[in-house]
């Protein structure tokens, strides 16, 4: 099983598919207001998701804007300003227990 995050201007959306692509489950809530609350929201999706999921094999998040693949962070995103210069993938590896890739 395979998990997605799409960080919009409006809305978080998530989802988890099997291995043939087959939607499992899928949600959304509103995009939260800063960078610490949205990385308490996607904590608490991934326990939930864990939850009812607990074969994951692995996360991959799309977020509008540039990523430095060396640095492991948010150059610039234009939809989610407060994620400037912030060091994503370091914050996320705190709760996600699978390889995912932003």
């Amino acid at each position: 099983m395979f998990v997605g995050f799409d960080l919009g201007g409006t809305a978080l959306k998530y989802g988890v598919v099997d291995e043939r692509g087959t939607v499992l489950s899928e949600s959304q809530v509103s995009t939260p207001e800063n960078v610490e609350k949205l990385l308490l929201t996607l904590e608490d999706i991934w326990k939930n998701l864990k939850n009812d999921h607990p074969h994951i094999q692995t996360a991959g998040f799309g977020i509008p804007g540039i990523f430095d693949k060396k640095e492991q962070k948010i150059l610039q995103s234009p939809n989610y300003p407060d994620l400037d210069n912030f060091a994503l993938v370091p914050a996320l590896a705190r709760f996600m227990d699978v390889p995912f890739c932003v």
